[in-house]
């Protein structure tokens, strides 16, 4: 498990972007029962971190070679710690992190269309 800060911003910042990337190349092909599982706990974990306005998107690129997030209201320090500590994909081993800060320039008004 590695999360790497590729960016960490100023001191005090609490705006970034994590990308989440398989440790193995064929992923998700074949999932095991224990990646399954993790996969499960790491939704769960997004969707509390969602509810809680921490996690403001996250998602899977389509080619299912990047997981996306964007991420407000924690220090990089809180955010690492997070992710190395409680984040079920990265524990296991399934997933790396790299976390870099950003600038939130524009956001969406609402989310009136579903685009999932």
């Amino acid at each position: 498990m590695t999360v790497t800060v590729t960016h960490p911003g100023p001191e005090g910042h609490r705006s970034f972007f994590v990308a989440l990337t398989p440790t193995r190349p064929d992923w998700p092909a074949a999932l095991t029962a224990a990646e399954g599982a993790a996969l499960s706990a790491h939704s769960e974990s997004l969707a509390a971190l969602a509810a809680q306005g921490i996690c403001v998107l996250a998602g899977p690129c389509l080619d299912a070679g990047l997981g996306v997030g964007v991420f407000d209201g924690w220090t990089v320090d809180e955010l690492t710690r997070h992710l190395a500590d409680e984040d079920p994909m990265v524990v296991a081993g399934f997933f790396d992190a790299s976390v870099r800060a950003m600038k939130v320039s524009f956001e969406r008004a609402s989310s009136e269309t579903d685009h999932r």
